[in-house]
């Protein structure tokens, strides 16, 4: 998997396989998720904000086209993910692994710069 690959720094990686690695895996696994969603949910909220804006200059409802876009983007998950489920994230408490994982996602861009039109 890609993300482990930033898990620690070579020289106190612990030896793989052994609890502490696999706790800090774990941490570091938990962390990364959290944190996309967070960045995720950031930026939809921001998009959101902006499309408020858009649409209230031009003295348009919003409302109905966000049922619209939310219920479009829900069928769009439910067909590409249909075994997809909500988990409670867990982690085992290795907070190098978890900090790391955090990092690993504040480092990343989440976009290319360019919109996506529907």
């Amino acid at each position: 998997m890609p993300c482990t690959s930033s898990t620690t720094g070579r020289e106190d990686r612990p030896p793989k396989r052994s609890r502490r690695w696999l706790t800090l895996r774990s941490s570091f696994l938990a962390a990364f998720a959290a944190r996309i969603g967070e960045r995720l949910n950031e930026s939809a909220e921001s998009a959101e904000r902006e499309l408020v804006h858009e649409y209230a200059e031009a003295g348009t409802d919003l409302l109905p086209v966000l049922a619209s876009q939310t219920r479009r983007v829900e069928e769009a998950v439910s067909e590409a993910f249909p075994e997809m489920d909500t988990v409670a994230l867990r982690h085992s408490g290795n907070a190098q692994g978890w900090w790391a994982g955090r990092a690993a996602v504040d480092s990343a861009a989440l976009h290319t710069g360019e919109r996506i039109e529907s």
